[in-house]
């Protein structure tokens, strides 16, 4: 399972491939498993959909950039 942890060792390492081929790679790995972000801090990300976000597994913990909002489906999963 993609982890927020996965996901901020991709961003944050540093690698030879150019920073749009890193997030297609999430991207898809989104599309293809439940990420859960719960607790993740995604406030600095770049790039980052609202489609990404709705695909994903979260809280509302998840702190997220000002443009994207919490999906429905994250408040049934919040304590």
């Amino acid at each position: 399972m993609l982890t927020a942890k996965t996901v901020l060792a991709y961003v944050m390492s540093p690698c030879l491939l150019p920073l749009h081929l890193i997030l297609l790679s999430i991207g898809n790995r989104f599309k293809r498993s439940s990420a859960d972000l719960s607790g993740a801090d995604l406030r600095g990300s770049i790039f980052l959909t609202q489609a990404q976000i709705n695909a994903a597994k979260g809280s509302l913990n998840t702190k997220l950039p000002p443009a994207l909002i919490h999906p429905p489906h994250w408040f049934a999963s919040s304590p």
